[in-house]
């Protein structure tokens, strides 16, 4: 009892250690993560535990789940997912994309919940890079280089133009999540090898290089003469001009002299010897045959002697001095007073030979003209005055300029920066014109220096400073290897662009860099500057071969880790924690041992950045198993009885799993795993438990299965079945067969009565009498099982059947009376059934049987009853059906039929047949005017007469029904037809009148027909026959009547047709047709012919105004006056008839259009329908054109003119016919244009288009736009489900449901148009992110490792980390954001982004400061003071969080003071030696810093203790004597 009572405190403790260590402390830890696809992956525990159940799951997919030596594997992860179900370890083997997720753990025993995100990645492999075209244009041209993978997931791209980063800028763009690089107008700048790096954490890889050809030029021409820029010559001097150009394919050249192309393409001409002839203009002439542009460079040679020789100066001095001293007066006035010109002057344009120009150049002003009577002037102050014959040149500048009289040229030597300004040239009375000048210095000694070269990525900033020591007007251009730095991100320039400062460098920033330094006449490009930017160490890999999440003993295995760093990082390799003296990028592992499982890091460190990164991988190493054995325990495996088999291992075993004939066996509530699996026990033991067993022993580094162990499961006997018949007939044998489902085989007996009568399954009966009929019971037995089972069956013995017949029961079948049949059996008889027609009969409203079925009774009897019958009697075991007894309704006689003629001629005999439907056959009489002509069925007639004509009567009888029944048939005799003739009145055929023909016939006749013109006349609703068609009559008469009529008289026995009759009919006159002008001008005479349908021939008369003015059908005006613009009426007479008609002609005498309008209706002109504009015009207009937006309108299949053009209408309208309309009226006179009518279309509205999401988060809301093109606007509406929801064009869907999903309609509507129109999106509202927060495990200290969790509640697709506000791409998106280690360049504001299908959500600012410290302890506060004085020492330290401060005095044990300050009054007992000791709470680092303090001394007591210190005091004393002397 003791013992038990000090062991429970012991094991409650065990226990709530686990728990809390489970609740609070568990990790799920991955083998690898990320891992790759294909990978084998062990989600451990750490620390690892002992659970007895637990689940898997990843995200809301179920994995697995175990209990004891139990596991159950869903289907999801079947095959591919197991658990140590000792360690609760899960393994998943080729894992897939999809395989990526929160793994969570959980288990009931120890409320273990732990967890871990887990990210399976695909390897980059086959980058290429796919270019929209290679061969470019510079300015024109775009590139587009397309970057993808055949595989790999989660890439991302980085772009290098050789070894340069390529950055976005205002002409680089990056799109496509940066695999799409632009690079809008491209320069020449951008040649290069252009190549695309993708990565992700498990994998890299690099495209091959791409390179541009790109076509440009040509610019920046140069000419020069003689290797300098000079342009004036001596007479004889030899000259070489050489000509170049920047172009790209190399350019063609030509020269040309005086715009005249000279036979020379290379760039070089040469002159010898020129003379003054050669004088002019020289142009370089470059052309691309790729760009198809072309430049050109023209220098102005001046080539001749002095200005004047000697002798010129001695002649033109003696004349010149009145000129030149009325000069010198010219040239002390400004230019305005000097020379007058008038403001209509020409001007002719002056050219440089070079412009812009360096300083001492040359150069040479010319203009196309020659001056005889001007000046040239430099910023209005004269240089050169010229008049006829010669020319006066400014004193300050005559021993820098040539003149040539001849084209007026000036050239000016060695030019300055002074010389730079407006130049003119002018002549009196004639052009004047102007010439910026701009002298430069040219450029040189470009140097590029930078503040520093050696940097730190992301911590640096580097400056770039150009320079040059000469030059104007400069512009800078910076070059980083060959492609053109930008502004934009961290590059900015400053001072003019001649300096480069790049923010928070970059190890893509390292250059090199160049200064491209340019002015109009010269560049130059500076030295360039490397920058050696130390970087990493990042993007750490571990790579472990052979690649296995577990190795055998004995194996041998090769860690190589890899990083980015400059300079290169120091290596060091650990297990467990434990440091190994390994420093290399390889770790080798020989012939390893259990004992070298752990988890391998390696560690790089960079001395210069000062970072740490590093790489791990948990190798795990096993022993293989050497054999698994299947035995049982116990009896054998017998049905619904416990049965147990057992697995023997020999070796260390992970898991135990079982196979029956091959298939995996899964724990159930039959089947179930002990002992760590290693028995199987199957309780109770079920029919489809037998086969072969085998065990299957694994570990993870080998597997072995057991060799099969059959098991035969024993059963029964189950349920017994006896086969054989229930009932037999009399004198017959029977067989009865007994079985039941057994193993091994049952013994079977039969009882009859009580009484055994067999031991065999197969039991035979008979021959059968009356009083074997009984119950006959067989038992089954298993002597294995000691099971019984029994079952009987019932035997019933029959008499069979032996007679069946069919017989009348009462009177014959007579129709519609009641009728029996009677069916005479023998034997034992269970039932009797009737057949009709080889078909059952059943009983219904007429036909009915007796309860035993042997009479059938007809009430009554029917046609439909006539046939076959049978009658079948039967028992279980024998039938027998009667003979065929025919049934034949008797009826009758029906109403007879009569065949035979109706007319016949006199003479002639007839013969009459008669039937009628009887059974049996009636008997006939036929009757003439009630007297017996004939006892048979066929009556002929004698020769007949016309008294012979009359009513035949047939009369039917039968004798059985005696019943009768008649008809009759007439008969006509006709006598044959004598005349046919057509008459009609002596009135005249008038057309609009009534008219009738009429058939007179002599003799019978029974129809008349009519023809026309040898065709058969119909009747419509004009013609009319009546009088039995003797009569036609024409209601009204046509003119198209007339023709030859006859008429057909016709009987049975023969027809006549008589003589035409000619119809003549008169009509008219017709409405007149008038030919003949309708416009006229005044004093013209008029035509005007008229015509008229008619018969006969019309009398034609003319009016004028009511006035008659001429008897004939041509009538001719006087010459026209204004007056007689009018109705012209012609009036045409059929004197037959008697009726007029007339028609007028309207002849307008031209007089001015006085005004045209556009009018329209006021309907609104809508898209599809029709719509009108007519011309309304005021005045004679012969023709109206139309016009849209001032050009013609013309006719097409829509838009159709009529009304003589006035009227244009659009069939239908479209939204392009909207626009300024104009109509023109035009007579012989004038033409008149109408005011702009506005015509504008209302259409639509088209489908709408709908901008919103597809996809929102419950809670929130959901903004949609809905537009369409309509004119007049249209009004919107929305609809969910059939709901109106808003009667705007943008609606809101606030407080989202999961209900809201489905399609949202927006209808828009136009008030005008009365049309609508619909679209629809779908929205899909989901489950959203409930929160994001960003937590940490552990609290950051520098150089320690830590991890930020981004914890989401809800689902979620991605997750990506922001740092300080921006988003670091450089971060992986995972969930757990690691520091290796975390260091104080990691403090900062940090934010996680948890995004779903409907967007992103941003967790609050976490704020890291890495705990620090302490570092350089230090203590202020004097050395000594004075006995009494208050001292004051204070001691500090860099550290996060503050310290805590500990003072100790002369190193005793305890401290004197807490804090960072302590204070004391100065005496013996506190002078010594003072150590603060700063302890940082957080990352438990302690520093200690000393300070002595001693006292001084006062002035009027001095004492020392010893001999020592009196020597102190000789010493001191002799220094005083010094200082003195």
């Amino acid at each position: 009892m003791e013992k038990k009572s000090e062991g429970t405190p012991a094991i409650v403790l065990l226990v709530l250690m686990q728990g809390v260590l489970a609740s609070g402390a568990v990790e799920v830890q991955p083998s690898m993560n990320p891992a790759v696809t294909g990978d084998t992956v062990m989600f451990s525990l750490c620390p690892t535990m002992s659970l007895n159940s637990g689940s898997w799951a990843v995200g809301d997919t179920d994995i697995l789940t175990w209990r004891g030596t139990n596991q159950a594997v869903f289907s999801s992860h079947s095959g591919r997912a197991s658990v140590n179900v000792l360690t609760g370890a899960l393994t998943l083997s080729s894992v897939t994309m999809a395989d990526s997720g929160v793994y969570a753990v959980q288990s009931s025993d120890l409320q273990l919940k732990a967890n871990t995100s887990f990210t399976v990645l695909e390897p980059i492999s086959n980058v290429t890079i796919r270019a929209n075209q290679t061969k470019l244009m510079e300015f024109n041209s775009s590139a587009v280089l397309a970057c993808s993978v055949s595989f790999g997931s989660s890439p991302s791209f980085l772009w290098l133009n050789d070894s340069s980063e390529v950055t976005a800028s205002e002409r680089v763009r990056l799109t496509d999540g940066n695999s799409t690089l632009t690079i809008v107008n491209v320069t020449r700048y951008d040649q290069g090898s252009f190549r695309c790096c993708v990565f992700n954490p498990v994998s890299n890889g690099t495209s091959d290089s791409v390179n541009f050809t790109i076509s440009y030029g040509p610019d920046n021409m140069v000419l020069t003469v003689n290797g300098q820029n000079t342009t004036s010559f001596f007479i004889g001097s030899n000259l070489t001009m050489f000509c170049s150009t920047q172009s790209n394919p190399p350019a063609q050249l030509q020269w040309a002299f005086k715009g005249e192309l000279l036979n020379t393409t290379d760039p070089l001409l040469e002159l010898y010897s020129v003379s003054e002839d050669q004088s002019g203009s020289y142009s370089c002439l470059a052309f691309n045959n790729q760009t198809n542009m072309d430049s050109n460079i023209t220098t102005h040679i001046l080539i001749g002697k002095s200005l004047l020789s000697g002798c010129e100066h001695h002649a033109a001095n003696e004349w010149l001095l009145p000129v030149l001293s009325l000069a010198g007066f010219f040239f002390s006035l400004p230019s305005k007073f000097f020379l007058l010109f008038p403001d209509h002057v020409c001007s002719n344009r002056i050219y440089a030979s070079e412009n812009p120009l360096p300083v001492g150049s040359n150069v040479t002003l010319f203009s196309e003209a020659t001056v005889t009577i001007g000046s040239w002037q430099f910023n209005n102050n004269m240089i050169v005055l010229m008049y006829p014959g010669n020319a006066v040149i400014s004193d300050a500048w005559k021993n820098r300029i040539l003149f040539n009289s001849t084209s007026s040229s000036l050239a000016i030597m060695s030019v300055q920066l002074e010389d730079s300004g407006l130049y003119t040239l002018q002549e009196i009375n004639s052009f004047h014109d102007e010439l910026t000048l701009s002298v430069q210095v040219p450029i040189s000694n470009v140097t590029l220096r930078a503040n520093a070269t050696n940097l730190v990525e992301f911590n640096h900033t580097a400056v770039l400073i150009c320079s040059v020591s000469n030059g104007s007007s400069l512009s800078y251009m910076w070059l980083k290897g060959s492609s053109v730095v930008t502004a934009g991100g961290g590059v900015q320039f400053s001072d003019g662009g001649s300096t480069l400062t790049i923010a928070r460098v970059t190890r893509y920033d390292e250059g090199p860099f160049r200064c491209n330094v340019s002015n109009g006449v010269s560049q130059e490009i500076s030295l360039p500057v490397h920058l050696n930017i130390s970087y990493g160490p990042s993007n750490t890999t571990m790579m472990i071969m052979p690649m296995k999440h577990a190795y055998r003993t004995g194996s041998n295995i090769t860690l190589t880790c890899s990083v980015e760093s400059n300079p290169p990082a120091m290596i060091q390799w650990m297990v467990g924690g434990v440091s190994l003296n390994q420093s290399g990028p390889q770790l080798h592992l020989q012939n390893v041992t259990k004992s070298d499982s752990g988890n391998y890091i390696c560690q790089f460190y960079n001395k210069v950045t000062s970072r740490f990164s590093s790489a791990s991988a948990m190798i795990r190493i096993e022993e293989p198993i050497a054999a698994a054995v299947v035995n049982h325990t116990g009896g054998p495996a017998i049905h619904d009885e416990p049965f147990t088999l057992h697995c023997e291992v020999t070796g260390s075993v992970d898991y135990i799993q079982w196979w029956r004939n091959g298939q995996l066996i899964s724990a159930d509530n039959t089947t179930v795993f002990d002992m760590g699996n290693k028995t199987l026990i199957l309780h109770p033991v079920q029919m489809s438990d037998g086969g072969d067993y085998q065990c299957q022993a694994l570990n993870a580094v080998s597997n072995m299965t057991s060799s099969p162990y059959t098991v035969e499961v024993n059963y029964g006997p189950m349920t017994t079945v006896i086969t054989g018949p229930s009932v037999a007939l009399t004198g017959t044998l029977v067989t009865l067969n007994c079985s039941s489902n057994s193993h091994p085989r049952c013994h079977f007996s039969w009882y009859f009565n009580g009484s055994l009568v067999a031991t065999t399954s197969e039991y035979q009966i008979g021959p059968l009498t009356l009083n074997m009929s009984g119950k006959y019971i067989c038992m089954a037995y298993n002597n294995i099982t000691r099971k019984n089972s029994t079952a009987y069956k019932m035997l019933t013995v029959l008499v069979p059947v032996t007679m069946a017949s069919i017989k009348i029961a009462g009177p014959q079948p007579i129709l519609n009376h009641t009728f029996s049949l009677i069916c005479e059996t023998a034997g034992d008889v269970e039932s009797i059934m009737w057949m009709h027609l080889g078909l059952p009969l059943y009983a219904d409203n007429r036909r009915n049987f007796s309860t035993d079925n042997t009479i059938l009774t007809f009430d009554p009897v029917m046609f439909s009853d006539n046939g076959n019958y049978k009658c079948s009697a039967s028992n279980p075991l024998s039938s027998l059906a009667s003979d065929n007894f025919m049934l034949k309704v008797i009826y009758g006689p029906e109403m007879p039929t009569i065949t035979g003629p109706s007319v016949a001629k006199i003479g002639h005999s007839v013969t009459l047949n008669c039937s009628a439907s009887s059974y049996p056959h009636s008997l006939f009489k036929w009757y003439f005017n009630n007297s017996l002509v004939a006892n048979t069925s066929e009556y002929v007639t004698p020769p007949l007469t016309t008294d012979m004509s009359g009513m035949y009567t047939c009369m039917a009888n039968n004798h059985i029904t005696g019943q009768n029944s008649s008809d009759t048939k007439t008969l006509t005799v006709f006598e044959p037809i004598k005349d046919v003739k057509v008459e009609t009145s002596m009135n005249p055929a008038i057309e609009g009148r009534s008219y009738m023909l009429t058939c007179n016939v002599t003799g019978p006749a029974e129809h008349v027909d009519w023809m026309k013109n040898g065709k058969p006349l119909h009747a419509d609703n004009r013609t009319v026959f009546y009088m039995d068609n003797k009569t036609v009559s024409f209601k009204p008469l046509e003119r198209d009547d007339t023709g030859d009529y006859q008429c057909i008289a016709i009987n049975p026995v023969e027809n006549m047709t008589s003589e035409t009759y000619m119809l003549l009919v008169n009509y008219g006159p017709d409405i007149p047709t008038i030919t003949g002008p309708s416009v006229a001008k005044i004093g013209h005479s008029v035509t005007l012919n008229c015509s008229a349908s008619s018969y006969p021939h019309s009398l034609f008369k003319w009016y004028f105004n009511n006035s008659l003015v001429a008897n004939t059908s041509e009538y001719v005006t006087p010459p026209l006056t204004t007056d007689m613009s009018g109705t012209y009426t012609c009036m045409a007479n059929n004197h037959i008839t008697g009726q007029n008609s007339s028609d007028s002609k309207t002849l307008t005498v031209f007089e001015p259009i006085k005004d045209v309008k556009i009018e329209t209706s006021m309907n609104p002109a809508i898209e599809g329908h029709s719509y009108k504009l007519t011309c309304n015009v005021t005045g004679p207009a012969e023709h109206v054109d139309w016009m849209k937006n001032g050009k013609p309108l013309h006719a097409d299949n829509r838009t159709v003119f009529y009304m003589d053009n006035k009227t244009v209408s659009f069939k239908p309208l479209e939204r392009d016919d909207t626009g300024d309309y104009q109509c023109i009226a035009i007579n012989p006179v004038e033409n008149m244009t109408s005011e702009t009518y506005m015509l504008l279309v209302n259409f639509g509205p088209e489908t709408p288009i709908i901008y919103g999401p597809s996809f929102a988060e419950m809670g929130h809301y959901a903004v949609f736009n809905c537009s369409t093109m309509s004119v007049p606007t249209s009004n919107f509406s929305w609809w969910f489900n059939g709901s109106l929801l808003a009667n705007t064009a943008v609606f809101t869907a606030d407080h989202l449901s999961l209900n809201m999903s489905g399609e949202y309609t927006c209808i828009a509507y136009n008030y005008v148009t009365g049309k609508n129109s619909t679209n629809s999106t779908m929205l899909t509202v989901i489950k959203g992110i409930e929160s994001v927060m960003v937590k940490n495990n552990t609290v950051p200290i520098n150089l320690e490792d830590f991890t930020l969790t981004c914890e989401v509640i809800g689902p979620y697709t991605s997750i990506s980390w922001m740092i300080n506000t921006s988003i670091d791409n450089k971060l992986l998106s995972y969930n757990m954001l690691n520091f290796t280690p975390v260091t104080l360049y990691n403090d900062g504001t940090y934010r996680c982004i948890a995004t779903d299908k409907a967007g992103s959500h941003e967790s609050p600012e976490y704020k890291l400061l890495v705990n620090y410290g302490p570092f350089n302890v230090s203590i202020s506060g004097p050395d000594s003071a004075k006995v009494g004085h208050i001292v004051t020492l204070k001691c500090s330290t860099d550290s996060r969080p503050d310290c805590d401060f500990h003072w100790f005095l002369n190193n005793q044990p305890s401290a004197v003071e807490t804090g960072s300050v302590i204070t004391f009054k100065a005496s013996k007992e506190k002078a010594g030696s003072y150590k603060c000791k700063a302890r940082n709470p957080v990352t438990n680092i302690t520093m200690y810093k000393t300070k002595a303090f001693t006292l001084t001394a006062h002035a009027s007591a001095l004492h020392f203790s010893s001999q020592s210190g009196l020597m102190l005091m000789v010493l001191f004393a002799s220094s005083l004597s010094m200082l003195f002397h």
